[in-house]
């Protein structure tokens, strides 16, 4: 990579909030890393094999510029494990990140694009709000409300 490809992968890292699904778990970085998600699970206490199993195996993403984008995997797929991952992350964000709005939007797997620039999302999964609601009403349902 260039000065100005490293630079612009900095920067970008830094705009956004890192989010991983781990056992279960919601994590979320503060804001400003410039880690990416292998550094930052090290960071945190993950031994550099069990870091890799989490990029393959769990839900992972990051908050930008007001939205969620959501993967799995080496390929960054959307698949039936982000999108149920997704029914308790997004409520976990919306009531943790300021920043974030009922309309934001959330999207599920990226398309590999250039270093330092946001990358195409796969799909558009929904909004925060539809998020928000189904778990406000799988909770009034299991509470018998």
């Amino acid at each position: 990579m260039s000065t100005a490809e490293d630079e612009a992968v900095r920067n970008f890292h830094r705009e956004r909030c890192l989010v991983a699904v781990r056992n279960g778990t919601v994590l979320l970085s503060p804001s400003g890393l410039n880690l990416s998600h292998r550094e930052w699970l090290q960071r945190i206490g993950l031994c550099a094999e069990a870091a890799e199993q989490a990029l393959r195996e769990e839900t992972r993403g990051f908050v930008y510029n007001h939205s969620v984008y959501l993967y799995r995997g080496n390929d960054f797929a959307c698949d039936d494990r982000v999108e149920h991952d997704a029914c308790f992350v997004v409520p976990a964000l919306f009531y943790t990140i300021q920043d974030l709005q009922r309309t934001s939007r959330v999207y599920g797997g990226m398309r590999p694009g250039r270093p330092g620039k946001l990358w195409t999302p796969r799909r558009r999964l929904g909004t925060v709000a539809k998020y928000v609601r189904a778990a406000l009403k799988a909770l009034e349902k299991e509470e018998g409300l």
